[in-house]
């Protein structure tokens, strides 16, 4: 009768990486798109700090430099700026078609092309192409947001044309405080909004970064997305 397999044998498991490690990989990737980033030695330790101060999953799903950039800036205002102890919001309109991946979302030379430039968007094709994708951008809910029926312009069965669907990504810091998740989602509601998904991160000093993505707004107006919902946020009581 041969005997039990002693406790704890078997092949040994795999180290977890430290933060550090993550943030490190992470960063060489990002230099394989944007090769700015290790020419600017100031801009690389700037990411690297924003990368440590967030969880490692944080990390691992973010893929876009200027998603980067809008959280970095974020979480400054909300801890150094002249607005500091409030809550402060970014919105984008963003791209759910090809959601997985983001390699539409970055110019020649591997440059993020940012949000859309309505003055040179001549169609609500090209707005659509020009949108980055989300910054968490492999989540099945986003991908089922994808409307069938033929290409944006097509005229549906009911004779209407068809629409880009408006989805937009807003971003949210401030001071992590109780009930904090539940009162922005509370704003969102009072102007209008539908959260598909929310992802909700804390950095080690204190603060929160939350990142929704809403439809209910009208395609195209983030900047007035942004003004409402400012306004909204500035009218709780933390």
């Amino acid at each position: 009768m041969s005997g039990s397999p002693a406790f704890g044998s078997g092949s040994p498991s795999v180290p977890r990486a430290s933060k550090e490690q993550v943030a490190v990989k992470v960063l060489e990737r990002l230099k394989e798109s944007w090769p700015a980033i290790a020419e600017d030695r100031e801009l690389e330790e700037e990411l690297k700090g924003h990368l440590m101060r967030l969880p490692r999953r944080y990390a691992l799903d973010i893929h876009n430099l200027e998603d980067l950039r809008t959280h970095m800036r974020l979480l400054h205002a909300a801890k150094n700026g002249s607005s500091r102890g409030s809550v402060i919001c970014d919105s984008r309109g963003i791209r759910v078609s090809s959601v997985f991946g983001d390699g539409a979302g970055r110019g020649e030379g591997g440059e993020s092309s940012g949000d859309v430039d309505m003055a040179g968007a001549a169609s609500p094709v090209n707005i659509a192409r020009k949108l980055r994708a989300p910054t968490f951008g492999s989540s099945f809910n986003l991908h089922t947001l994808e409307e069938p029926g033929g290409p944006i312009g097509s005229v549906n069965a009911d004779g209407s044309t068809r629409q880009r669907l408006a989805v937009y990504e807003i971003a949210v810091s401030g001071l992590n405080r109780p009930r904090m998740l539940s009162r922005v989602s509370t704003a969102l509601f009072d102007i209008g909004l539908n959260i598909t998904e929310a992802h909700v991160f804390c950095t080690d000093d204190g603060f929160a970064l939350d990142v929704f993505v809403v439809q209910g707004w009208k395609p195209d107006d983030a900047a007035s997305l942004n003004v409402h919902l400012q306004k909204r946020l500035g009218q709780v009581n933390w």
